[in-house]
């Protein structure tokens, strides 16, 4: 695996300095990857590239596109052999050999503002940043670390990698999030390896049974929620990480919640918050159907999002904390609404941490009530 170098010189980037791209792929990304690196070129000097196939198609795009780029091949000897992580770390450690800020891809996502990252960063000094992550498969935002110190950090997990700390935990770091960004993801246009993955996870399962909760997050991403759900409560009755037995119970809620079993949803729910307590998934989904169902039960509701507003972020991972304080102020707002407590559910609305557009409405549209009551 010699690197194919069309690269300047190697000198260790300053935080205003672009950062390293690093990615991998293979001959059917070309495509995407074209449309990408024309996305990037405003914040990227550098691209480490690891090709996962004996074709040509990824190198002549990222000769044609106008960045340098490091090039290294790693074609494993069966598809069985594929693993996500190790052809990851292999990009990772080239964007290493650079030094300074990096940050990772996927050739088939969308950075139409890519412009607006290198200010974001001047302007918060962290040790990673995050950045909102629009999966068009799934039903929500998410956020991921996309940009960290090569040499900090590493992947694991064959299949749905993740990015971890090379030392302490992701809970030690300062992260960051850059809000001006958005990158977007359709994993179903034109290109799909979901069944591959399935068969890699199948076969790690009879190795290793954690791989259960990956066959369940596999099916929920692309909103196969009956197929999902088998898998979930395996993976709840054998993980040996509470974190993925919490998540699983999140999903498994979803699940049954998406294909009618209210009753089985809101316990999986009630199971992930005596698993994690701190955390405020499953009381904002329990309050949400207390909503829907209106009456007497808005009281439970209110009771389940007040206490899920009480929690500390400090407790719970970054991305679930600035996606779910938005979300459970929210819906703290809208049950004063439904009260007629106009001035509480404004007050109650600027106490989230980022605002939205419905946020912003509900606000305008308390203070609509506040002006027509005074004038009555």
């Amino acid at each position: 695996m010699q690197p194919t170098s069309h690269s300047g010189s190697n000198v260790a980037h300053s935080i205003s300095d672009k950062l390293t791209l690093y990615l991998i792929g293979h001959a059917p990304d070309a495509g995407y990857l074209k449309r990408l690196i024309g996305q990037v070129a405003p914040a990227v000097e550098h691209i480490c590239f690891v090709c996962t196939d004996d074709k040509p198609d990824c190198q002549e795009v990222l000769e044609e596109g106008g960045i340098p780029f490091t090039f290294r091949r790693m074609v494993f000897a069966s598809r069985e052999d594929f693993d996500f992580s190790q052809a990851r770390n292999i990009a990772r450690r080239m964007a290493a050999e650079r030094g300074g800020w990096a940050m990772w891809l996927d050739c088939d996502d969308e950075v139409p503002d890519a412009d607006k990252i290198l200010p974001c960063i001047a302007k918060q000094p962290s040790d990673a940043y995050a950045i909102m992550y629009d999966v068009s498969a799934t039903s929500a935002n998410l956020m991921k670390i996309r940009i960290h110190r090569a040499d900090e950090w590493h992947w694991v997990n064959k299949v749905h990698e993740e990015l971890v700390p090379l030392s302490g935990k992701v809970s030690d770091k300062q992260l960051a999030l850059i809000k001006s960004v958005t990158i977007k993801h359709s994993p179903n246009k034109g290109k799909s390896n979901h069944e591959f993955h399935v068969s890699l996870l199948k076969k790690s399962c009879a190795e290793a049974p954690n791989e259960f909760c990956y066959i369940g997050k596999e099916y929920f991403n692309l909103g196969q929620w009956q197929e999902a759900i088998p898998w979930l409560r395996k993976a709840i009755a054998t993980h040996q990480h509470e974190i993925e037995v919490y998540n699983s119970q999140i999903m498994l809620g979803i699940c049954l919640a998406q294909t009618g079993d209210e009753p089985g949803a809101l316990d999986a729910w009630h199971d992930a918050i005596r698993t994690r307590p701190w955390r405020r998934e499953g009381y904002y989904y329990i309050a949400e159907v207390y909503g829907r169902r209106g009456g007497e039960w808005l009281r439970k509701g209110f009771a389940h999002i007040r206490a899920a507003n009480a929690l500390s972020d400090e407790s719970e991972p970054m991305q679930n904390a600035v996606i779910y304080d938005l979300l459970c102020w929210k819906l703290n707002a809208r049950y004063l609404q439904r009260a007629k407590r106009w001035e509480q559910a404004i007050e109650v609305m600027r106490k989230a941490k980022r605002m939205d557009e419905e946020a912003e409405q509900i606000i305008a549209e308390c203070e609509s009530e506040i002006e027509q009551s005074g004038d009555k």
